[in-house]
């Protein structure tokens, strides 16, 4: 408010309401469409999580169950290992199995170099599958991580480590084009709100346009003309109703000043005439 009128003192014109009234539709709306949309993008980044933890601990519960019930079977664990290394279509899986002393037993070709052995250390390693962490490999690829132990035979002295790693370039790079994607809805939904907000603005405030042409056109030979209620919103109709009340005023008023003239003239009329004549009459006589 105050701005406005210092921009006004300064000789800029004030902002219509209808600017005002633009300009704040367009912020609440992409302001909601924002909010929608980083909610939904947060969302989707959760459910990818998800998922990848999940087939982290599902991995990782199978690769126990099998060590459990065939621990001497290396054959077994191997294929289980090649088996969960393509098991993704898109995302490559590494499988590492270490003895308790973190001496390596079995791995998936190229483990190594993706698990790094102080990463998922046996001292961090909970008894049962938990959520996975985010790395990234030495080359700078990402990765979901998690280990787990797992008790050798059915008796269960001596355990051993599980090391998983799920390969996330693929879902990063669709995240990315979701955000740049996210990106232009935003920028097109700023300029559908600012159409659609100025727009909305502009048909709210057709009836005072209405109200102030028919008041441009009111003039003292034009009294009678009133603004028209129908159709108008109810806080403009009561202002159009005031304002032809105040028109029925000066309307009756304009009617007493001009009968009042009229009477004016028509009693000075005679005098002014008799007078007249006298003075002609002397005028015409010799001095």
């Amino acid at each position: 408010m105050f701005s406005n009128d210092r921009g006004a003192a300064r000789g800029r014109p004030p902002w219509s309401i209808a600017a005002r009234l633009a300009l704040w539709y367009t912020a609440a709306t992409f302001v909601l469409v924002a909010v929608a949309t980083g909610l939904l993008y947060l969302v989707l980044v959760t459910n990818v999580d998800r998922e990848d933890d999940q087939f982290l601990v599902d991995t990782a519960q199978i690769m126990r169950a099998l060590i459990r019930e065939r621990p001497a079977d290396i054959a077994a664990l191997q294929q289980e290992v090649d088996w969960e290394g393509t098991a993704r279509r898109y995302a490559r899986v590494f499988v590492r199995v270490l003895h308790e002393d973190g001496g390596l037993i079995i791995e998936t070709p190229g483990a190594t170099a993706i698990i790094a052995r102080h990463t998922l250390s046996p001292a961090d390693v909970r008894t049962e599958p938990g959520p996975g962490i985010d790395t990234t490999s030495p080359a700078g690829a990402p990765y979901r991580m998690l280990a787990a132990w797992a008790p050798l035979g059915a008796e269960g002295r001596e355990r051993r480590l599980i090391q998983i790693a799920l390969d996330r370039t693929t879902e990063r790079q669709l995240l990315a084009e979701y955000r740049s994607r996210l990106w232009t809805v935003l920028g097109l939904a700023l300029l559908a709100s600012a159409l659609v907000g100025y727009t909305i603005a502009r048909r709210g405030m057709a009836p005072v346009e209405a109200i102030a042409s028919t008041a441009r056109r009111i003039g003292s030979s034009t009294l009678n003309a009133r603004i028209p209620i129908e159709g108008l919103p109810g806080e403009l109709s009561s202002l159009a109703a005031t304002f032809n009340d105040m028109l029925d005023r000066l309307e009756e008023a304009f009617a007493r000043l001009s009968s009042l003239s009229a009477e004016l003239a028509h009693e000075l009329r005679t005098p002014i005439n008799n007078l007249r004549g006298e003075i002609e009459v002397a005028l015409g006589k010799p001095r």
